[in-house]
């Protein structure tokens, strides 16, 4: 259930409806968010899509935590990323992706 309205708050995302997806995600969705990385990514796409910056950064910052560090596409490519890459809280998250990213040895 909760996938489905997070791609619902997506859909709604990408349609600009900003009261839409404040109205899917509801508390109990961003907590559940919490400990998904994917889930965490795809509130950050939709809060960005709106221009809920500082909730975005939120999802932002989480995913990171959860290891989500693909620092080249999280910074320049991810395109739902756009309205928020000049924040600097972002300048500093990414360089946190950046430091974990060259880090990374598989």
């Amino acid at each position: 259930m909760g996938w489905a309205r997070l791609a619902s708050a997506l859909g709604y995302a990408l349609e600009g409806d900003r009261q839409q997806v404040l109205n899917v995600l509801t508390p109990d969705l961003r907590d559940a968010a919490r400990w998904d990385d994917i889930f965490s990514w795809w509130m950050a796409d939709s809060f960005a899509l709106v221009g809920e910056t500082e909730a975005a950064l939120d999802s932002v910052e989480r995913m990171i935590e959860l290891g989500i560090v693909n620092y080249p596409f999280l910074a320049e490519y991810e395109p739902f990323f756009a309205s928020i890459r000049s924040e600097s809280r972002f300048g500093a998250l990414m360089e946190e992706a950046r430091r974990q990213w060259n880090a990374f040895e598989p």
